[in-house]
């Protein structure tokens, strides 16, 4: 873990991808770790290591939201509707 942190620190210090590693991606705690284009304070555009929602993740929210049967629940009123699903929205 501690040399996938520095290679991470070293990354974004030098701002640029050697493109001759074999991974450039990976997962943590639900957050994709990728090379992403990235804006400096003076606005020019460099290559960070960015955290963003894995793609695992983002399927298992989609997958969720889908097993509420929203499409279904026409009928309900809006405020029927935050009572159903507000504690699961917020986590």
């Amino acid at each position: 873990m501690k040399v996938l942190l520095e290679s991470m620190f070293r990354l974004v210090v030098e701002g640029t991808l050697v493109d001759d590693h074999e991974h450039t991606q990976f997962d943590f705690l639900g957050y994709g770790f990728q090379p992403r284009a990235a804006k400096s304070r003076w606005g020019k555009l460099f290559t960070a290591f960015l955290p963003a929602i894995s793609r695992k993740a983002m399927k298992a929210i989609v997958t969720e939201v889908r097993s509420w049967s929203l499409q279904r629940s026409n009928a309900m009123e809006l405020e029927e509707l935050s009572r159903r699903f507000n504690l699961k929205i917020r986590g």
